[in-house]
């Protein structure tokens, strides 16, 4: 009988940038990406290395809590992570560290906040790793009173490279809540004939829109009728957010480095930085230049209202 897995440190937790894990799941890197978090995670003491014998012991031994592989499987991953997350040689593994990482996987800017992620759940089947990686952005965005501001799957796909599909069913796996938001726009009569300004929100809004009424007056006379439209989902994830530490030292680095040409890669950065569109309130979304589809919220209820 296989004695019970021990942990490898106090902290059952892997600090993991929430653009990290995005930049691997859209360049489908998670199989070594995760088992770079883990070594990380496995050097406590920060040496930025692991001799090979411990990396076989602590994540390939039998019985161990951080077992991912076998052997033969973790050294093809070794072959596949080096230059994007290592180097090795005969007797170590030399981690690259977050910047430079950032830069293998085309991120030119960590903008999310570090969250914590059981590493367990990071050493279980690939998938819930993945799923992991995933619902660690939604947890950054996540605010102190609840779910984040809405954000649309086709923006999680462009971020993510994960389509609606597997969006969904990876929120269900590991816990990640979904609210629906809707925004009311315009008084509209009983008659089918739409006032001038619903009509336009309605061609806007096409499928999304329908008509709202609020039978308990809360957006005026009871009874009355709107025009009203459904807008992206908000999500709340199950990690806990952490410090953010050397983000700034890190985006600084990025910065010099993209700005001075010398990451060596033609392709195309991606980051998680969108302009703002939703905001806590009226006062607060009239500060702004931007007018055109600009939502503020005067209540956590999923209403948004149209600037």
């Amino acid at each position: 009988m296989l004695a019970p897995p021990r942990p490898t440190t106090s902290n059952p937790n892997v600090t993991v940038y929430p653009d990290l894990a995005l930049g691997m799941l859209r360049e489908e890197q998670t199989a070594v990406g995760r088992v770079w978090l883990l070594m990380r995670y496995v050097d406590v003491n920060g040496r930025g290395w692991l001799s090979i014998e411990e990396l076989r012991q602590k994540l390939t031994g039998k019985g161990e809590a951080l077992h991912v592989c076998g052997w033969r499987q973790m050294r093809n991953l070794l072959r596949q992570g080096d230059g994007l997350f290592w180097r090795r040689d005969k007797e170590r593994v030399w981690l690259f560290g977050v910047t430079k990482t950032a830069v293998a996987l085309n991120i030119s800017h960590l903008q999310q906040r570090p969250v914590a992620v059981p590493a367990t759940a990071l050493a279980k089947s690939i998938g819930e790793a993945r799923a992991h990686l995933y619902a660690a952005f939604h947890s950054s965005r996540m605010k102190e009173s609840g779910a984040a501001t809405p954000i649309a799957r086709a923006t999680l796909n462009e971020l993510s490279g994960l389509s609606g599909h597997t969006q969904r069913k990876y929120e269900r796996q590991t816990g990640v809540t979904t609210k629906s938001n809707y925004s009311i726009g315009a008084k509209i009569g009983r008659t089918a004939v739409l006032p001038t300004g619903a009509e336009e929100q309605a061609w806007q809004n096409g499928r999304a829109a329908f008509t709202f009424n609020d039978k308990k007056g809360k957006q005026g006379p009871a009874g009355s009728n709107y025009i009203a439209w459904q807008l992206p989902n908000s999500y709340a994830g199950p990690h806990a957010h952490q410090k953010r530490g050397q983000q700034k030292r890190i985006n600084r680095q990025l910065a010099d480095l993209f700005m001075k040409g010398m990451t060596g890669n033609d392709k195309q950065t991606i980051d998680t930085y969108r302009p703002r569109r939703f905001f806590a309130n009226g006062t607060t979304a009239n500060k702004i230049k931007q007018t055109d589809n600009t939502y503020w919220q005067s209540h956590h209820n999923g209403i948004w209202y149209k600037r």
